[in-house]
């Protein structure tokens, strides 16, 4: 079963996110911010991290810098943004983001960057 954690300060997003999937062989963790994630990654390892691109304090392009300069370069990494500005997607490959995915997102689209993420860090 992998580990996967969901970033993002609203509890909404989180529940919503939650819902979608939990019909996958997913355990999930959630953080309301950058700084609680990587304290929950420091004690557990996860999978994968799904992150909010804009949240107070450090934004999730920030934690996923911080997460690659620690060494880690196993957990799959998936930012989410509202933008449609095509700067965060190359400043988010180059912080080390497997996948961008832009809001609003479908169940569907959702469950297709989680897989194929997981897919490129722990293949079958």
């Amino acid at each position: 079963m992998k580990r996967l954690l969901l970033v993002d300060d609203s509890p909404a997003v989180r529940t919503i996110f939650k819902l979608y999937l939990s019909v996958g062989p997913y355990k999930l963790l959630e953080a309301e911010d950058a700084e609680r994630a990587l304290k929950i990654a420091r004690l557990q390892p996860v999978d994968l991290i799904l992150a909010d691109f804009s949240m107070p304090g450090t934004s999730g392009l920030e934690l996923f810098e911080k997460i690659r300069a620690a060494g880690n370069t196993t957990t799959a990494l998936v930012l989410i943004t509202a933008s449609q500005d095509p700067q965060i997607t190359t400043k988010a490959r180059t912080a080390g983001a497997d996948d961008v995915l832009m809001k609003p997102i479908t169940p569907d689209a959702l469950l297709s960057a989680v897989a194929r993420a997981l897919a490129l860090h722990h293949p079958a």
